[in-house]
């Protein structure tokens, strides 16, 4: 977590640009070594992808265990599968690249130190570099993630270790995930066609048929509600293919609560369907924007509109449900509804 205040407006309008092409960065770069296709696929579907980073099935390199480390790094220590994590930097050092692995794991991404979010903060002689990391939607395990940097000098550093803990979250055939990069109340929401606004006061239903089979779908999380820090720093909205709405559904993200506004927070939101990422009518997917620092409260951010035409499912169990049932309010649901 970034330690100082510093001022982050001028990255609002790179990080849409430059995080925007990481994700959507054709793999058939002309730049990118031959690599074996289902390694790379494999890495990428249970560890992470680096947008336009380069994959190696190497070995992830050793660093240099004398050199400098890397001063100011961050990253949610968290991670659900098919959502975002960031690493972000803060730093006197200039880099050149960055190398990125799993622990124990063959293959590596390599980023250019330039096509990161990079600028100079308030304070001399600093610089921000933030890395989006894309977990696959097969990420389900606790990993450790290797980051090496090299310097404008060619200077190799330490290899610095983070531990990524898988986040437990219920999966449905239509998934949209909110990551955030710190500690705040920052929260999803989803609006469907039938106008079912799904958030932390409106979770979700379950539904029962006359054979007693039960189906759920809504939110599964609601992270560092009203500042109760969790540090999870995710939420998830699932639904079943089921019970699934055709027509336009509308995604927002609100700052709830500012809990920490001395820093700055990047978010991202990832909607998939069928493990696919869907092609929005407007917005973009996958989203992605910055809190500045002091942001204030109850922004509810219109993030994308997609549509869903079709269902591939030809079993309606919403249709045979006798009985509906919602969802129960979270004690810090009932909290937050009080503070409004």
């Amino acid at each position: 977590m970034f330690k100082k205040k510093f001022k982050y407006y001028s990255l609002v309008v790179s990080m849409f640009l430059v995080i925007t092409t990481f994700i959507s960065c054709s793999d058939d770069s002309n730049e990118e070594p031959q690599v074996t296709m289902d390694l790379k696929k494999e890495f990428s579907d249970n560890f992470f992808s680096v947008g336009n980073g380069l994959f190696s099935e190497e070995k992830m390199p050793s660093g240099n265990p004398n050199g400098e480390p890397i001063y100011g790094l961050d990253l949610n220590d968290k991670a659900l599968s098919g959502g975002m994590n960031f690493i972000t930097i803060q730093t006197p050092q200039n880099f050149d690249k960055f190398m990125i692995g799993v622990k124990g794991e063959k293959g590596f991404w390599t980023v250019d130190a330039n096509s990161s979010v990079k600028s100079s903060s308030s304070r001399a002689g600093l610089s921000t570099y933030v890395i989006p990391l894309n977990f696959g939607i097969g990420y389900n395990t606790t990993i450790i993630i290797i980051i090496i940097a090299i310097d404008n000098d060619g200077n190799v550093t330490q290899p610095t270790e983070e531990e990524i803990g898988f986040v437990e979250s219920k999966s449905g055939d239509l998934n949209v995930n909110l990551t955030f990069s710190n500690a705040k109340d920052v929260d999803l929401h989803l609006y469907t066609p039938s106008g079912n606004h799904i958030y932390y006061a409106n979770r979700g239903y379950v539904i029962y048929d006359d054979k007693g089979n039960y189906m759920e779908n809504g939110l599964d999380h609601d992270s560092n509600a009203g500042c109760s820090i969790d540090n999870l720093n995710n939420e998830n909205i699932f639904i079943p293919e089921e019970l699934i709405e055709t027509g336009e559904y509308t995604v927002k993200v609100n700052m709830f609560s500012n809990c920490d506004p001395t820093v700055a927070t990047y978010w991202s939101i990832i909607a998939r369907y069928n493990g696919e990422i869907i092609q929005p009518l407007n917005g973009s997917n996958p989203a992605v924007g910055v809190y500045d620092v002091n942001a204030g409260n109850g922004d509810f951010t219109e993030v994308m509109k997609f549509t869903i035409s079709e269902v591939s499912s030809s079993t309606n169990r919403k249709s045979r449900a006798i009985m509906y049932e919602a969802l129960p309010l979270t004690e810090s649901a009932r909290k937050k509804l009080s503070s409004n």
